[in-house]
């Protein structure tokens, strides 16, 4: 996971901790897109999410999921990438971002 937080922090992504007992990862980031919609709640562009995951049930295993969680239309919704190894964010994440802000702006 420390790749991908460097990946993270390179890509204009900010860390704040993660306080979920069961992940042995103690952060998670985030960074403001530039979506067309924005979210209903706080009038902000949407962010997107980046939850690294470590659980340790006999072994080690490691994912990650990517989200845009927002308001629209008085209804919460939430786009989701998850099941994710950290090699694949680090290759994809342009990729992950832009579909999750474009099922955003389909709504």
């Amino acid at each position: 996971m420390n790749n991908l937080k460097k990946f993270l922090k390179e890509s204009g992504y900010k860390f704040y901790q993660s306080y979920d007992k069961d992940n042995l990862c103690d952060w998670y980031a985030c960074k403001r897109t530039k979506s067309k919609r924005e979210c209903a709640c706080n009038q902000k562009p949407v962010q997107v999410v980046v939850t690294p995951f470590i659980i340790n049930n006999a072994e080690k295993h490691e994912s990650v999921e990517i989200d845009i969680t927002a308001e629209y239309n008085g209804h919460w919704w939430k786009m989701e990438a998850y099941g994710l190894s950290p090699e694949e964010v680090i290759n994809k994440l342009n990729e992950i971002e832009s579909a999750l802000i474009r099922a955003w702006e389909a709504l």
